[in-house]
């Protein structure tokens, strides 16, 4: 399991680094996808979750092809 980073123990139902809570999704991607975003978060020292959020929270701007190559 990955640390928060803040020095913040992490308690059932009670967030951590945003506001809300976050609720468990599924997606479908292919294997590619799935080991980009893999390689991508642990480039980052973050889940894949995590990725996901911070891109769905539009914090990385507009991400181009060329920035994940």
């Amino acid at each position: 399991m990955k640390s928060t980073g803040k020095g913040i123990k992490r308690t059932k139902n009670q967030p951590v680094f945003y506001e809300e809570l976050k609720k468990r999704r599924n997606i479908m991607v292919t294997n590619t996808a799935w080991e980009n975003l893999i390689k991508a978060s642990n480039s980052l020292e973050i889940s894949v979750s995590e990725l996901i959020e911070r891109v769905g929270r539009n914090m990385y701007g507009n991400i181009k092809k060329d920035d994940c190559d």
